[in-house]
């Protein structure tokens, strides 16, 4: 099951506003899905606002399950963000390989 990562089970949502301070908090979920070659997996998130990098940083990575992929499971506190249209950006390399992908959310 691709939404099962460990003991905890995945659930999409089509939401794309989040409430910002307090105890609110932003999870998201990626699976990467490596080459066979022997060079290490990095991964790097960033916040972006207004073309502006606020945030993020490399990503600590858990293994790969026995099928080869690597789900990771982010829980990100929201009380310092500012309400307005954020693009959250993954970014994957491997050896000479590299991929981006992204997301905007709305956080009010």
């Amino acid at each position: 099951d691709p939404f099962v990562v460990g003991s905890k089970r995945v659930v999409p949502t089509l939401q794309d506003r989040v409430p910002v301070g307090g105890k609110n908090a932003l999870s998201f979920f990626f699976t990467i899905f490596p080459t066979k070659s022997a060079d290490a997996v990095e991964a790097s998130i960033e916040f972006v606002l207004d073309d502006k990098v606020i945030g993020g940083g490399e990503v600590d990575l858990p293994t790969a399950q026995a099928d080869g992929r690597i789900p990771y499971i982010a829980t990100i506190p929201l009380e310092k963000f500012q309400p307005g249209l954020y693009e959250v950006k993954v970014k994957v390399r491997q050896g000479q390989w590299a991929g981006l992908r992204s997301i905007f959310v709305t956080m009010e």
